[in-house]
């Protein structure tokens, strides 16, 4: 077989899949938005760039999320929401949040990330405190020991409280 031959049989494959991704990555389908609530007194703002779904009001398929936590002092921390994401097949997106109590009482922010699929790793957890440091995402621990088990205790309990859902309802122009 000539290279030409070779060439030629894997372009009409791959063709067809350079079309299809070129329309799910394409940038008129895809939006910024902006979500803002508090847990005690930290202002929580995420912003989300997701597909723009409109039939869908919670956020479906974001390739980024950034996180700011902004305390009474002003003091703004900024974070990569999806910087633990593993690298697996599965890609998932912060659907919604909930201010639960931590340890110590000081508040924790559990998060709720799904990719969209019905399975078993089609939705995750992570919990991260209010200075942004990361306790736990899906099944990779940062802490050990007591708090730890505290948080895998409570996972029960916190995924039935009353979340924020981040909705495909405000669209944010400053990224």
């Amino acid at each position: 077989m000539t290279i030409l031959k070779f060439l030629r049989s894997r372009l009409i494959l791959i063709f067809p899949l350079a079309m299809f991704a070129s329309d799910v990555f394409a940038a008129d389908d895809m939006r910024w938005f902006k979500n803002e609530t508090a847990c005690n007194e930290v202002k929580i703002t995420v912003l989300s760039y997701c597909q723009n779904d409109v039939d869908e009001m919670v956020n479906t398929f974001c390739v980024q999320q950034k996180l700011i936590l902004e305390n009474s002092d002003k003091k703004i921390m900024l974070s990569n929401l999806l910087e633990k994401e593993p690298s697996r097949n599965e890609f998932h997106s912060v659907r919604s949040l909930t201010c639960v109590a931590g340890k110590n009482n000081k508040p924790y922010i559990y998060f709720s990330l799904g990719n969209g699929g019905n399975c078993n790793d089609c939705e995750v957890h992570a919990t991260m405190d209010l200075n942004g440091r990361w306790k736990h995402y899906d099944r990779k621990w940062f802490v050990s020991g007591s708090e730890r088990k505290y948080i895998d205790r409570q996972e029960k309990v916190w995924w039935k409280e009353d979340s924020f859902y981040l909705k495909n309802k405000i669209e944010n122009v400053e990224k």
